[in-house]
């Protein structure tokens, strides 16, 4: 079966992939994951190729969205902080 990589980087973001990591590194002396670990990693795939595309470019495409809307609220957040000392210094007032 074939593996998109976009959707196995997808995965490697998710909670599952690490809460497998991180019993995997317990399990040594010495942390670290070697290769036969990560073989016998369980990683559910959907059945063709075309689904695994679909699905990575859906979460791309949120991520996208999400650092758009977190970049605006910053600058939101800045332009407030810029009011607030405008306000509580007395160079702009309200009538």
């Amino acid at each position: 079966m074939m593996l998109c990589p976009a959707f196995l980087a997808a995965y490697t973001k998710t909670d599952r992939y690490w809460d497998w990591v991180r019993i995997m590194s317990m399990r040594s002396g010495q942390p670290g994951i070697n290769g036969n670990e990560y073989a016998s990693m369980d990683l559910f795939l959907p059945p063709t190729l075309a689904e695994q595309e679909a699905i990575a470019t859906v979460l791309t495409d949120m991520d996208t969205e999400i650092t758009t809307l977190e970049t605006k609220l910053a600058k939101t957040r800045q332009l407030k902080q810029g009011m607030m000392q405008e306000l509580l210094t007395g160079r702009i007032r309200l009538i």
